[in-house]
């Protein structure tokens, strides 16, 4: 230790006579490792290091069975990914942002209580045993048990009814947190739906239950890759456009049936939910659902658009209290995904509700499987998003890196590209603590 430490020392100051900066360090002199980090004008000392990840959805072993899995040739890959975070001894946190089980991929014909399950989070259970899940399972299992890296959940859209007391089943220790702070607010951390019209934990439309609109756009989804032989999460299933986007082009483009037809963009909502029908399943008329969460046998199409029509008041009942965005921006936030980052920074960095003091310096959002980064001009705060592990995402196997120093954070989006090789550099900055 002396040695390294006096090695580090002449490797400073001979640094300091060339011009050469250095990169951030930790307390034992080490280059902070496992991704390519923005060079410092000077020595730092690393206080924590986080790495954020999310939108595994891990699913049952039927949807593997039968062709409409969300993750499964990444699943190696993953879990190679976890073995190098255990092993990283800078890492002090692993934060899984939300969708990691995913218990809304299921087709309409299918009930999504087979076998049967009493309660919800049997379901949750379910998947999280699968065989072809236990090694990501075991590999988080093992991490915790270390207690060298704090583990941290935070539900997503897909896994919104999976509770602590669930979570804590599935994997013992772990931490859990809706929304996760740390450095006393300077870093918040979650999954980003509460803010989507179409995801948003919705106790209001459907008598009582939580489920959104998405709920049932995902059981269209899912209907379209059972029927066409689709993993879910391919791109090329829709030309390369995430799924609204494409909705919305094609119907503009005159692809409509007669439950469009004169309707316009006058409710848009229904809009992409009569779209999503139109394009993902054509045949199925109702969602098989064998009082799953006491909902009954079955739900019709006609059922779904009765009850989910937005308006700017029936907004402010489902969403919490503290989101600032109206309906209407909130909509658009899935037709683009740099509309999706403006409610983030409606959310925190422009937050008339926040006092300077309050205002996050680094937010880190999941939810739409596209790995990116934002340096907001008016504060300097970070928006990163750490991207998706889903099969057929184009440049997906996505992380977030947080590294922390005394008067300095880091954030970076990275592609894990595999265990020999570097990790390609989506974005990164720094921002003043």
């Amino acid at each position: 230790m002396i040695f390294k430490r006096l090695r580090f020392t002449c490797l400073f100051f001979l640094a300091l006579l060339l011009g050469v900066t250095l990169p951030c360090v930790s307390s034992d002199g080490d280059e902070i490792s496992g991704g390519l980090l923005v060079p410092h004008e000077k020595e730092e000392v690393a206080d924590e290091k986080i790495i954020c990840i999310s939108d595994f959805h891990l699913t049952d072993t039927k949807s593997h069975d039968n062709g409409y899995a969300s993750i499964e040739k990444n699943i190696p890959k993953l879990v190679e990914f976890l073995d190098k975070v255990a092993a990283d001894k800078e890492v002090t946190g692993l934060v899984i942002c939300g969708d990691m089980l995913d218990e809304w991929k299921c087709p309409n014909v299918v009930g999504p209580a087979e076998p049967p399950f009493n309660k919800v989070e049997e379901r949750f259970l379910d998947i999280a045993s699968s065989k072809y899940n236990e090694r990501v399972i075991n590999k988080l299992k093992e991490i915790v048990e270390r207690e060298k890296i704090k583990v941290t959940y935070t539900p997503g859209n897909h896994d919104n009814l999976c509770t602590k007391e669930v979570i804590q089943k599935i994997i013992p220790g772990i931490n859990f947190e809706d929304i996760y702070e740390l450095c006393n607010g300077q870093i918040v951390i979650e999954h980003g739906h509460r803010v989507d019209i179409f995801n948003a934990n919705n106790t209001v439309s459907y008598d009582g239950h939580n489920l959104p609109l998405g709920y049932f756009i995902t059981r269209q989804h899912t209907s379209l890759s059972v029927r066409d032989g689709l993993m879910v999460g391919s791109e090329a299933e829709l030309d390369g456009d995430p799924v609204v986007p494409a909705i919305y082009k094609r119907l503009k483009a005159g692809k409509k049936d007669e439950n469009i037809v004169g309707k316009g963009i006058i409710d848009y909502p229904m809009f992409i939910y009569d779209g999503a029908c139109l394009l993902y399943n054509r045949d199925s008329k109702a969602y098989m659902m064998e009082n799953y969460r006491g909902v009954g046998e079955k739900v019709t199409r006609d059922t779904v658009k009765g009850k989910y029509n937005f308006t700017d008041d029936k907004w402010d009942e489902i969403k919490d209290a503290d989101v600032v965005c109206g309906w209407w921006d909130s909509y658009w936030s899935g037709v683009n995904l740099d509309i999706f980052y403006k409610l983030a920074v409606m959310q925190y960095f422009e937050n008339d509700n926040l006092k300077q003091e309050e205002i996050p310096k680094v937010v880190v959002w999941g939810h739409t499987h596209t790995a990116m980064g934002y340096k907001h001009k008016g504060t300097g705060s970070l928006y990163l998003n750490d991207g998706t592990w889903v099969d057929n995402k184009k440049g997906g196997c996505n992380y977030a890196e947080i590294v922390v120093c005394h008067d300095k954070i880091i954030g970076s989006v990275f592609e894990y590209k595999g265990k020999d090789a570097v990790p390609r550099e989506i974005f990164s900055d720094t921002v003043k603590r």
